[in-house]
Order: C-alpha cells, then structure tokens, then sequence
C-alpha cells in the first residue's frame, strides 16, 4: 500500500509539474507574441507616419503651384481688365 501510495503521489507531482511547465510555455509565448505584435504595430506606424508625410509635402507644392497659377490668372486678368478699360476711354 505505501508503495501505491508513493506511486500515486509521484504521479499527482509530476502531473503538477507538468502543468506549472505548460503553464510557463503559455505565458512565454503569449508574451513573445505580444512584444513581436507590438514590434509590428510600431512599424507599421513608422511607415504609415513617413508615406502620410511625404504626401503632406508633395500636396503641399502642388497646393503652391495652383495658388501661383491663380495668381498668375488673376494678374492676367487684371491686366487685360486694365487694357479693356483703356480702349474705352480711348473710344469715347
């Protein structure tokens, strides 16, 4: 009986200790996949906040060279308004 009994408990132990090492294996993975889903994450932020900053610039000149091309327009027009006004004083 004592033997069965030691057997029984040897058993329950190891079965113990098996449990606390599936346990540690989990908790490592689980951990390791967090901090790689974190690597990732930072990353494709990184990534995100440089494209997203390289299309702020190039819109950015292109806003600049239709604000000059409006200026440019509105100049012409000025100019040509002046012209059409002087041809009608002149006329008159």
């Amino acid at each position: 009986e004592e033997t069965a009994e030691k057997i029984v408990q040897k058993s329950h132990e190891d079965a113990q200790n098996i449990i606390q090492d599936a346990q540690r294996q989990a908790f490592n993975l689980i951990s390791e996949s967090e901090s790689r889903s974190s690597d990732q994450r930072d990353g494709a932020d990184r990534y995100s906040r440089e494209v997203l900053s390289n299309l702020e610039e190039r819109l950015s000149d292109v806003l600049g060279q239709v604000r000059r091309g409006l200026d440019t327009l509105g100049s012409d027009q000025n100019m040509a308004g002046d012209k059409s006004n002087s041809n009608h004083t002149m006329v008159s």
